[in-house]
């Protein structure tokens, strides 16, 4: 058990880092195999690995006035990233003009508010961005996602006639 102050030492992974948590936010991070997204940051996957992203204080009712982004990547062209939510609590507006949470990625891009839980997203491509905006009335829970990175496999159907076909 770790006392005030303290933090525990995750490693990622494949055991290349580590990083301190405060002990309230160690079981979302067990629950991420110790791999979370901080605010601001721009995160690489290989594919089969996994991260997880939570507003601020997480379980706990995030704060007042807060503006912050995660990027996430894969770390080669044909990743392809699986975005899953758990169920959200935000203070909801019409058309989330208060608090949002924002996904986007090369081929979509939605804001969620209330209690609106974002389907499971796959991207067309090897980015997402999470942005998460807060005004200074209600707050909340928040979010809790995961991204998975995936290899992303083309099959190629020649076409007869065609340069890769029978003539």
């Amino acid at each position: 058990m770790a006392l005030p102050g303290q933090a525990y030492h995750l490693l990622s992974s494949d055991r290349s880092n580590s990083s301190g948590i405060e002990p309230r936010h160690l079981q979302r991070a067990l629950a991420c195999g110790g791999i979370t997204a901080s605010p601001g940051s721009e995160t690489v996957l290989e594919a089969g690995q996994t991260v997880c992203v939570a507003s601020p204080r997480y379980p706990d009712n995030y704060p007042k006035n807060w503006d912050n982004n995660w990027t996430i990547k894969g770390a080669t062209p044909n990743v392809r990233l699986e975005i899953s939510c758990s169920p959200v609590a935000i203070e909801g507006s019409p058309s989330c003009t208060n608090d949002r949470l924002v996904i986007m990625h090369k081929c979509f891009w939605s804001k969620y508010c209330g209690s609106k839980r974002p389907e499971t997203i796959t991207t067309c491509g090897p980015w997402a961005r999470l942005t998460f905006r807060t005004n200074g009335s209600a707050q909340q829970k928040g979010f809790y996602c995961t991204v998975t990175a995936s290899e992303c496999t083309y099959s190629s159907h020649a076409l007869p006639g065609s340069a890769l076909g029978p003539a």
